[in-house]
């Protein structure tokens, strides 16, 4: 995550920086962007990776027709990269071909949740949020009915909430947001990413409804849980297995997964 300097107070300016996947620390400065080089190559590299599970989807899908899960769940992985890269229209058409596969079965499949999850964002992205709300108040259903109290509840209702924040639907945002915020409070154990991302958007609805003095106890208390959370996984990572170990491979996927939770708002 990047760093960088704020002034107490500037609210604002403190949620802009967190949305944007920014750690606050005062007095620190922004390190530098990743250079233009080894954004082609990544660039490059999510080409090759979804031209190649084309080619698998095409391959299965002619030798093994009957492989109904199989082929659901490479068409998720192909959503997942395609909203990576903003090819939204693409990553659409993948998570409809996956949600319509992966619904043959009647009994439960979490990849029903996770794609709906998936496609109401890249709507939600869009600016398209009638299509957003459809998605994710199944995903909301789902998440209820299949794992009440539980993360993919929490981040269930807090997705749709953020789709009525943005709608500039904040009587129903709120109630989302902070059931969400209840959720995540509740989990053992903890997780601060998670509660400090939740926490903030329950911050950003009550702003935008002029409740100051309500929102900034919780924006304050967002910028102290994420940023404690991503002191202790470098401090694991410092401290921790040899480079290339198992234990390291998981922490830097955990601080990579945090990012991304951050990035997503």
């Amino acid at each position: 995550m990047r760093q960088v300097s704020y002034r107490p107070g500037c609210f604002t300016a403190l949620f802009i920086a967190l949305t944007a996947g920014i750690v606050l620390v005062p007095d620190c400065n922004l390190v530098l962007p990743t250079s233009a080089k080894s954004e082609a190559v990544r660039v490059s590299n999510k080409s090759i990776e979804i031209k190649r599970i084309q080619n698998s989807l095409i391959e299965l899908k002619r030798k093994h027709p009957g492989s109904v899960k199989k082929i659901a769940e490479l068409y998720f992985q192909l959503g997942v990269i395609q909203k990576s890269e903003g090819l939204y229209s693409d990553a659409q058409k993948s998570l409809i071909n996956c949600l319509g596969l992966s619904g043959i079965d009647a009994s439960y499949d979490p990849l029903q949740l996770q794609a709906s999850m998936l496609l109401g964002d890249c709507y939600r992205e869009e600016g398209n949020y009638r299509e957003a709300e459809t998605y994710l108040i199944r995903a909301n259903e789902f998440a209820r009915r299949h794992s009440p109290n539980t993360i993919d509840d929490a981040i269930a209702s807090n997705r749709l909430a953020l789709v009525y924040n943005n709608w500039g639907f904040f009587n129903k945002a709120e109630p989302l947001a902070r059931q969400s915020v209840a959720i995540v409070n509740k989990l053992s154990p903890p997780q601060p990413t998670e509660q400090g991302i939740h926490i903030l958007l329950l911050a950003d609805i009550l702003r935008q409804q002029g409740k100051y003095s309500e929102a900034e106890p919780y924006l304050l208390k967002s910028v102290e849980l994420i940023s404690t959370a991503t002191k202790q996984t470098r401090s694991r990572q410092a401290a921790g297995a040899p480079r290339g170990s198992k234990k390291n491979e998981r922490n830097n996927k955990e601080s990579k997964q945090q990012l991304e939770l951050a990035r997503a708002y």
